[in-house]
């Protein structure tokens, strides 16, 4: 139960993603590798959270196309990235990760329902600590 518009408050989170340092970064069509063939098929993303964890992702990885259901490992992520993984997210979500949250949650799909039960928690601290 939440008393604010949680779509207004998501999209506020999701704003920060177009920062400098990801425009910066030039031409998206030179991104890098194709996607390798992995156990899961490629699915597009749903929504701006989805699709900003996917370009973080793929910027960090050297892809051109992350699918949400893919698995960070299996695109070749190892433990060294997923600390700079975290770092990213953190830095262009403003949002507090752990290490042992992408290791729980390997996919975007994943971290982008983990970040939304953590915005739907603290709402609901807000509206509780409220007289």
């Amino acid at each position: 139960v939440s008393t604010g518009d949680l779509g207004a408050r998501f999209e506020r989170y999701v704003s920060r993603v177009s920062s400098p340092e990801s425009t910066a970064t030039g031409d998206k069509s030179s991104a890098g590798h194709e996607r390798p063939e992995i156990s899961v098929q490629y699915a597009e993303p749903t929504n701006d959270l989805e699709r900003a964890i996917c370009e973080v992702w793929q910027e960090l990885l050297g892809l051109e196309q992350v699918g949400v259901r893919d698995d960070f490992f299996e695109l070749g992520g190892h433990s060294l990235l997923v600390t700079q993984l975290t770092s990213r997210l953190r830095q262009t979500l403003q949002v507090d990760l752990t290490l042992r949250d992408l290791f729980g949650a390997p996919s975007v799909a994943g971290l982008a329902e983990l970040l939304m039960v953590r915005l739907l928690e603290e709402d609901a601290r807000g509206v509780a600590g409220q007289p």
